[in-house]
């Protein structure tokens, strides 16, 4: 709903945000069905976003029946099973799973489209040429992906690969030299070339931090992002924000900025936007180095 404040204010009213097993495999597949009629990476995006945030998140299924079933977005969250046993997010949390692979590589008549970067391998019998394209990465903690062909003989058609729509600077080489084609951000990067066993593709998507508000309606409520990744803030330290003039590193738990009044709690789930994405950059870093706080991504944390 536009001018909606029922999202802003659920993030100090609620615990239960998303019912995320359910809501994930629904949006998976409309996202599917979509990029597949469109074309538009915008799909392949926001699919990417919704299964790293959210489902590949949540705790796992235990054998009495307890299921995960709330995702947890408020400024002091937690991961909790489900009151009830057996609720119907315990039915969708392997049917999501299984959608995983369906959901990385599409194919028309002389083109592959890769959605996900994974660790994979996808075969095509096209005609009589067997074509073998094989992935490799440690993608979304680092941005190097790198593909490789096996065919059974010389093949012409087209990779695309998306490249999303928060990467700046996204570079794509063949065999070592950089591809004369666009590299746009929010599209594929098409590279249609002959291809013969042995051919390597290398992708690089840098990975920055950046802050995302919530919505258009309230820009100084932001998530914290490293590229399709969601971070938080994992510390034994009181939830407090100090502001410092002198000092503009994390130290103890707390950010130090520009001098201003202490935040209550309520005021932390929306954190103004006033200083530099590199301000908070180098803060976090300054943090992490003192070993305060750690920013471990969502679907990397079960606490």
């Amino acid at each position: 709903m536009v001018g909606s404040e029922k999202l802003f204010n659920s993030l100090t009213k609620t615990h239960n945000h998303f019912e995320t097993p359910c809501g994930s495999y629904a949006h998976l597949k409309i996202t599917r069905y979509l990029l597949r009629v469109t074309r538009d990476s915008t799909y392949g995006d926001s699919l990417e976003r919704v299964m790293y945030n959210t489902v590949l998140g949540s705790k796992p299924l235990e054998a009495d029946g307890r299921a995960f079933y709330y995702s947890d977005y408020s400024f002091n969250g937690s991961k909790f099973y489900h009151n009830a046993r057996w609720p119907c997010c315990s039915g969708t949390v392997p049917q999501v799973a299984t959608d995983y692979r369906i959901c990385a590589y599409f194919r028309d008549a002389d083109a592959i489209y890769v959605n996900l970067y994974v660790p994979s391998a996808v075969r095509w019998a096209r005609g009589d040429a067997q074509i073998t394209f094989t992935q490799k990465s440690n993608y979304a903690f680092e941005g190097s992906v790198e593909f490789e062909v096996t065919t059974s003989k010389p093949q012409e058609l087209a990779i695309n690969l998306r490249i999303p729509a928060w990467a700046q600077n996204p570079m794509v080489a063949v065999n070592g030299k950089a591809v004369s084609a666009p590299v746009e951000r929010g599209k594929f990067a098409t590279i249609r070339c002959q291809w013969k066993t042995g051919d390597r593709i290398e992708l690089e998507i840098p990975m920055r931090t950046r802050l995302e508000p919530i919505d258009p309606w309230h820009p100084k409520t932001v998530a914290l992002m490293s590229g399709p990744l969601v971070l938080f803030a994992l510390t034994n330290s009181p939830r407090t924000l100090t502001e410092s003039r002198s000092d503009r590193s994390w130290s103890d738990g707390r950010l130090a900025r520009p001098a201003r009044r202490r935040r209550t709690p309520r005021e932390l789930a929306r954190p103004g936007t006033d200083g530099s994405q590199e301000d908070w950059s180098a803060a976090m870093a300054g943090l992490d180095r003192r070993g305060s706080c750690r920013f471990p991504a969502v679907h990397r944390n079960h606490r």
